[in-house]
C-alpha cells in the first residue's frame, strides 16, 4: 500500500472510515449512503437491515439499523451492531448524528419512524 491509500475497500467503506469511528464487516451490504443534490450532501440510512452470521455467510431475520439514544442532555441516531450470531444481544455505537432539536420532538421522530430509544 503507498502513501495516503486506504486499506478499505470500497464496498465496506463507510462514513467512519473516513474518522475511525466505525468500521462493519458486512460483506457489501450498504448501510448509508452518500450523495449531491444539487448543492446538498444528502446521506440516507436504511430503517432495517438484515442480520448476518459471518460464520455461516447467512442472512437472518431484519432488524433496527438505527437506534434513537437520549444520554443525559444529548441526544441523536446510533447504528445497531448485530452480536445475535455470537449469541448475544445487540450492541450500539456511539452518536453518530446529534439532534439539535429538543428532546420531545427527538423522542416524537423516534416513534414516528419506528426507532426504538436507548437510554444511556
Amino acid at each position: 500500500m503507498r502513501s495516503g491509500e486506504s486499506a478499505v475497500s470500497p464496498e465496506t467503506a463507510t462514513l467512519g472510515d473516513a474518522g475511525g469511528s466505525l468500521r462493519y464487516d458486512y460483506m457489501s451490504m450498504k448501510r448509508e449512503s452518500i450523495k449531491r443534490v444539487k448543492n446538498k450532501i444528502v446521506i440516507e440510512f436504511p430503517l432495517k437491515i438484515k442480520r448476518f452470521n459471518p460464520y455461516s455467510g447467512k442472512y437472518g431475520e431484519e432488524m433496527n439499523n438505527m437506534v434513537g439514544v437520549i444520554e443525559d442532555d444529548d441526544f441523536g441516531l446510533a447504528y445497531a451492531i448485530d452480536r445475535s450470531y455470537k449469541g448475544k444481544d445487540d450492541d450500539y455505537t456511539r452518536i453518530i448524528y446529534h439532534w439539535f432539536g429538543d428532546e420531545s420532538n427527538f423522542k416524537e421522530f423516534c416513534k414516528e419512524n419506528g426507532l426504538p430509544i436507548l437510554y444511556r
